[in-house]
């Protein structure tokens, strides 16, 4: 008896002699104990072990007995098969061949259940141990029974489901496709013979359906997936209160597969709720726990990959790691495992740059490659990962050798699977992709010309909608883009054109990766030099961003796609300016910018038209928005729960799917998609909307009004200067509310700052505007600033001090606005309804925590006595939901209280009350369709972030995303004095009949008279959006 075998049987009678002792059913159901036991038992059964100690069989068959007794009826048939075959084998310990000792057990009447058990036995076993040996002993037995049955035995449905279970072992095993074939057709036979009322046929159709997926994971052949789903969906409707675990299992393995296909979240969704409700009814140690189990962890790292979302990444690593911790050291589903949780650290560590995780990846990637030295059809799935694997090593750490091992892997796989199809294309683009990583190391054009061989190869075996051809097409373009590189020959990158053009084109491929395709075909543009050819690639980047950042994931993760993104429309517009195409620029920088607000606002627009020509499909779509709207509100108050988040996902796929429903009605191809710049225009009726474009290729004003653009090129701007600039204010504001360095810094920073913003952006500008309008003593301007400049304060710009002629600032020669966009400038001029000039004031001159504010309830009492009817909500009184209830029922809103903005994360920005916060997202959230002024007596409400800046993400741009018309607010942080005489100033200015960036401008006109050195004092103030006015 050799030590390992001795080890296992110590243990098993140590469970056993302390369950007779306690009778506590625990010690029985451990399952890597009973792992070990079934491995020692298939091993005697199969005639491989050592079969002279009768005390070994009495040991496993007394262990496979209890076991029986302590599961549930139903759950432990496995565990009385065994049992029963040591108590025969007990019976006969000489050198009969297995039949016979398996006829010696009960004789020839149960001869063909004994034989058929014992096969199953082994299959079952070798799933985890890999041994070969056991399909070879199950073939075997497997042959003994076709001799033995009739045609018309009732257990000829059981070879047939048998043979299926063979034929995908040996598929295992060698990785032949006829195989895997004949498992298919083996186990179509089982559900062909069996009778709907047999108790087995939910197992038969089972078999059917994981045959089915797995022969579509290597061929795509788009009907195994749809027969597969179609049998699922039908045995889990057969009992819908209490599906067979199997059922379960297949159900989701073939939602999580489709998903591949149709990246419907919803699926996924549906897969993993499936597999938590299927496991938590099973007893532990039911076999189909670990199956569920696996399948959960596939789909937990697609939707991690999908949605971005942590906790799915973290919990399918969890998985991964507690169920290589049961397993024995061998075996398919080991090797599957490591695999499995080898990619899953690798995804991490894109994510996070945490080299431990990347150094693991690669230990255990390395041991499943070890592992499937025997299980072909496995093989090549470990080998390409560990490909995966070595190649981002190499990429990370610079290692030849990686890139070596990593080719040489790749030559293995195909070397070893002529006949496969789409493993086969992973792995070609895979080297393909490597290939070129070396001739560009070591410039050999004979790398290359295998590389297009190679590549070409992988592209035929993806059809069109295959969601990996955008991965093939891309390596290939790659391939292209590198000789000509070398070579400088044109064809060469009109080729590699063609496949990124076709890429970045496929809706089945990845968003973030058609996203890459399109950047590294705007590189290879720009690097050729080649600007008209650069704009389209440039304009996929932007038509890409709401993609994405697709509006089902939550709110956090949208943003952190689009943080990394923060340039594509600024230099998709340059480049249009470039090439002089201001129109376009304009339509771009609409498109490209505010993309969350733009989806939160689609929602919301007008289906009146709609209405008119598809009725039934506009008022689908109207109760959709209701019921998004409703369920976006719930979210942004932090009413999210996994389930709500399923369903969030499923109303948005819904809409998308009617919005290109819309879309199809004729003259409707363009139904709530980006306005077109003579649309847009029509924004600038009442003046000049100045849009500053800040990019790496270039710097421009464009200058747009009702009859057109004008483009003014600033030459002395540049992105890094403006980035440099603005991490200085922010940083000079930091010091000033954290105390570090008062107000000076901050005072110096914006006396520095308002010169510069005057030599670069101001002064080229107003120079347009005075040539235009040459008899215009002071112009209407909204600036729309891009990029880092959103942060800075243009409307303070100006040499101050004494000057002759016209003076060298903006706030003498403008009256100043803000806007987003162009849209956001187009909703603030919509006609005010008839509801009255109502206002509700919020005040908070004590907040918990924070610095009392003295001159809050003056400056309430001053708008009060102002505005006649005004609501005061105070202190107490003012707590988050009753001023969400007061803004619904009143036209305007003033707070004064004290606010934060969250550089790091801008959606967390919000408004201090009574007893909580009113967030951006919670302002957001609301829609109200006749709101008029949202003055902000507060800190920091209008600034945002340097790596969101164009989404303009601060609680002054959230109040007009609610609905507000004209929104007052800061940019940094004031005192509360100063705050409470700009607001009594501006308040008496709109009640004598002035406009909203008028009263603000004579507010802080009045400011800067009194502290003429002092930007620090009254250059925060702000005014967004507002109706076009005559400042004349």
């Amino acid at each position: 008896m050799n030590g390992q075998r001795a080890e296992v049987l110590a243990d098993l009678a140590a469970r056993l002699t302390s369950h007779d002792r306690d009778g506590q059913s625990g010690v029985l159901l451990d399952q890597p104990a009973n792992d070990r036991a079934v491995a020692l038992c298939t091993s005697l059964i199969s005639g491989h072990g050592d079969r002279d100690d009768a005390g070994t069989l009495r040991v496993l068959g007394e262990w496979f007995l209890r076991r029986y007794q302590a599961l549930p009826s139903g759950a432990a048939q496995a565990d009385l098969r065994f049992a029963r075959l040591c108590a025969g084998l007990l019976r006969d310990l000489g050198d009969a061949t297995l039949v016979e000792r398996l006829r010696d057990l009960d004789g020839e009447r149960h001869l063909a259940v004994r034989t058929s058990e014992t096969a199953i036995a082994l299959l079952e076993d070798f799933d985890l141990t890999g041994d070969a040996r056991q399909v070879a002993s199950a073939k075997t037995l497997v042959g003994a029974l076709e001799g033995m049955m009739a045609p018309d035995d009732p257990l000829r449905g059981e070879l047939f489901v048998i043979g299926g279970q063979l034929a995908s072992a040996m598929f295992t095993i060698d990785g032949d496709p006829a195989h895997r074939d004949r498992a298919v057709d083996a186990a179509r036979a089982a559900v062909q013979d069996a009778p709907e009322d047999e108790p087995r046929t939910i197992d038969k159709r089972a078999l059917l359906a994981h045959t089915l997926l797995t022969r579509y994971d290597d061929s795509a052949e788009r009907a195994d997936l749809d027969e597969a789903q179609a049998l699922a969906e039908q045995l889990v409707a057969a009992r819908p209160h209490d599906p067979a675990p199997n059922a379960v299992a297949i159900l989701a393995r073939a939602l999580s597969t489709r998903f591949e296909r149709t990246r419907r979240s919803s699926d996924l969704d549906r897969a993993i709720v499936v597999c938590r409700d299927a496991a938590a009814r099973l007893p532990s140690g039911h076999p189909t726990v670990s199956v569920l189990r696996l399948n959960l962890l596939v789909c937990l790292l697609r939707r991690a990959e999908h949605l971005g979302q942590e906790a799915d990444l973290s919990e399918a690593i969890d998985i991964a790691r507690g169920v290589r911790a049961e397993l024995g050291p061998a075996g398919p589903v080991r090797c599957g495992t490591l695999t499995s949780l080898a990619i899953l650290l690798l995804w991490r560590f894109s994510r996070t740059g945490a080299a431990g995780d990347l150094a693991e990846a690669a230990e255990l990637s390395a041991e499943a490659v070890a592992l499937s030295a025997e299980l072909r059809a496995l093989r090549h799935v470990a080998l390409t990962n560990h490909v995966i694997v070595l190649s981002t090593r190499f990429l990370v750490e610079g290692r030849p050798r990686d890139l070596d091992e990593a080719i040489a892997l790749c030559r293995e796989v195909l070397a070893a699977n002529p006949r496969s199809t789409v493993q086969v294309g992973v792995t070609q683009s895979k080297l393909t992709r490597l290939l070129t990583y070396q001739a560009g190391l070591d410039g050999r054009i004979s790398r290359l010309d295998e590389a297009l061989e190679v590549g070409r190869g992988s592209t035929a075996r993806f059809s069109p909608g295959h969601p990996l051809r955008v991965m093939a097409l891309s390596d290939l373009a790659g391939v292209y883009r590198q000789r000509f590189r070398l070579t400088g020959d044109r064809a060469d990158l009109d080729a590699a054109t063609g496949l990124w053009r076709a890429a970045v084109r496929s809706p089945a491929g990845k968003p973030d990766m058609r996203m890459q395709v399109a950047k590294d075909w705007l590189d290879a543009m720009l690097r050729a030099k080649d600007l008209p050819a650069a704009a389209e690639p440039a304009k996929a980047m932007v038509d890409l961003l709401p993609v994405v950042a697709w509006r089902g994931l939550d709110r956090t993760g949208r943003e952190q796609r689009l943080a990394g993104l923060g340039d594509v429309a600024t230099t998709a517009a340059a480049l249009a300016v470039q090439l002089d195409r201001p129109e376009q620029a304009v339509e771009l920088l609409e498109q490209g910018r505010s993309v969350l607000w733009t989806q939160a606002i689609q929602t919301r627009s007008d289906l009146s038209a709609l209405h008119a020509a598809a009725p039934a499909l506009a008022a689908e779509l109207d109760d959709l928005r209701r019921a998004l709207d409703r369920m976006s509100a719930h979210t942004e108050a932090g009413g999210t729960t996994d389930r709500t988040a399923h369903a969030y996902r499923e109303l948005v796929e819904r809409w998308e799917t009617l919005l290109a429903d819309a879309r199809a009605v004729p003259g409707f191809a363009d139904f709530l998609g980006a306005a077109p710049f003579r649309t847009l225009r029509t924004a600038a009726t009442g003046g000049a909307v100045v849009i500053v474009n800040v990019a790496w290729p270039r710097c421009d004003a464009l200058i747009v009004r009702a009859g057109g653009v004008r483009s003014v090129h600033l030459p002395w701007l540049t992105l890094a200067s403006v980035r440099k600039r603005a991490a200085g204010l922010l940083r000079a504001i930091t010091e000033m509310e954290t105390g570090v360095s008062g107000t000076a810094n901050l005072r110096q920073t914006l006396t520095a700052m308002t010169r510069w913003l005057w030599d670069t952006v101001a002064a080229p500008v107003l120079d347009a505007l005075d040539a235009d309008d040459p008899g215009t003593s002071r112009h209407r301007v909204w600036w729309c600033p891009t990029g880092p400049l959103t942060l800075l304060p243009l409307h303070a710009a100006g040499r101050y001090g004494r000057a002759l002629g016209r003076p060298p600032t903006v706030p003498d020669r403008t009256v100043s606005s803000y806007t987003t966009s162009l849209s956001a400038l187009l909703r603030a001029g919509r006609p005010a309804g008839a509801g009255g000039s109502s206002l509700v004031a919020v005040g908070m001159p004590h907040t918990a925590g924070r610095a009392d504010l003295p001159e809050v309830s003056r400056e309430l009492r001053h708008i009060s006595a102002t505005v006649p009817g005004t609501l005061a909500l105070v202190g107490e009184a003012a707590t988050p939901g009753a001023v969400l209830e007061q803004l619904r029922r009143h036209r305007s809103v003033h707070f004064a209280c004290h606010a934060t903005q969250d550089v790091g994360e801008p959606s967390r920005g919000a408004l201090h009350l009574a007893g909580g916060d009113l967030s951006v997202r919670q302002l957001a959230a609301l829609d109200l369709h006749d709101a008029g002024l949202a003055y902000l007596s507060a800190c920091r409400t209008a600034g945002g972030s340097l790596d969101l800046a164009d989404e303009a993400i601060n609680v002054c741009a959230a109040l007009q995303v609610a609905g507000y018309r004209n929104v007052i607010g800061t940019l940094w942080s004031v005192a509360d004095r100063h705050a409470a005489a700009v607001a009594a100033d501006v308040y008496g200015a709109l009640a004598s009949g002035g406009d909203h960036a008028g009263a603000l401008a004579g507010a802080t006109a009045r400011l800067r008279a009194r502290f003429p050195d002092r930007p620090d004092v009254w250059a925060p103030f702000v005014h967004l959006g507002g109706d076009p006015v005559d400042v004349e």
